[in-house]
């Protein structure tokens, strides 16, 4: 498969959704492990993995319109998986995960 021109194997993109995806993993145990919740932390690990994903999909799009498409449909789920901590800021208050 071509990769879509705005694309690049180590680009700031890719590394930050990379990065986001690793510390809600992190979260995602801390949560299960310490805080015994299940509910919450199961959809906050689809919900912050998914730009990562859609990152990835966006390198095979097959026009401008596409790329830009699944580069959005990132972006609202960063925002989802951000949003929940004005409702539940006690969860973000954990530091060194």
């Amino acid at each position: 498969m071509k990769t879509h021109k705005y694309s690049r194997e180590g680009g700031p993109l890719r590394q930050k959704s990379f990065q986001m995806a690793n510390r809600i993993v992190k979260l995602y145990k801390y949560l299960i492990n310490h805080k015994k919740e299940y509910i919450l932390s199961k959809q906050l690990l689809r919900a912050g993995t998914n730009p990562g994903a859609m990152v990835r999909e966006s390198e095979n799009a097959e026009s401008d319109k596409d790329f830009i498409r699944k580069l959005s449909v990132a972006h609202n789920s960063s925002l989802h998986s951000t949003s929940n901590s004005v409702h539940q800021p006690r969860l973000y208050t954990i530091h060194n995960l």
